[in-house]
């Protein structure tokens, strides 16, 4: 009991276009994470939705990934200057760790979408990075240190450094459980 739409001559069901929508809104997600500005998340995601709109394949798991990597790839280039100046050294990234954990934090906020988006967009460049790359969207490690032009050393120590952070950011230990139930990957 599908109801058929037509878009640039194409058919499309009603689960397809809720696959569409998902998938757009983690685009505009990860854009708007990423890039920390509205306006140019709300660009790309449009320009790249538009592409998948008038793509002849079906809209499936692999083409959703594949749109989501795009997006980071368009935030990666125009961020690349400024994650090259964060890409210190593992080492400052694990004493930056260190740092956070001398101040205890109280655990007494519910964890949604918002409250990890505000935590997200409040990490230093990098981190917020290796964070979404490396949790959200489950790249490797190998894989998000190509991705972003960085030693896998400070890639690990970056993403410590995010967790420990958004953990006393969003002033949640359910942080980790929520993430893994809420992933996009």
């Amino acid at each position: 009991m599908f109801r058929n739409r037509k878009t640039n001559g194409r058919s499309w069901t009603d689960i397809e276009f809720d696959q569409l929508a998902l998938c757009a809104g983690q685009m505009y997600f990860i854009a708007l994470v990423l890039a920390d500005d509205e306006q140019f998340a709300a660009s790309l995601t449009r320009d790249s939705f538009d592409r998948l709109l008038t793509s002849r394949r079906t809209v499936d798991d692999w083409l959703t990934r594949w749109a989501r990597r795009i997006t980071i790839k368009a935030c990666i280039h125009r961020k690349r200057p400024e994650l090259h100046l964060e890409a210190f050294t593992s080492q400052f990234w694990e004493n930056s760790v260190e740092h956070l954990v001398e101040y205890p934090v109280q655990y007494n906020c519910e964890i949604s979408a918002e409250s990890v988006q505000r935590g997200v967009r409040s990490l230093p460049l990098l981190p917020r990075f290796v964070f979404i790359t490396r949790v959200l969207e489950r790249y490797s490690s190998v894989d998000t240190a190509l991705l972003l032009e960085i030693d896998s050393k400070i890639c690990e120590a970056a993403l410590a450094y995010a967790l420990a952070a958004l953990t006393r950011t969003i002033h949640s230990s359910d942080l980790h459980a929520w993430l893994d139930d809420h992933c996009c990957a």
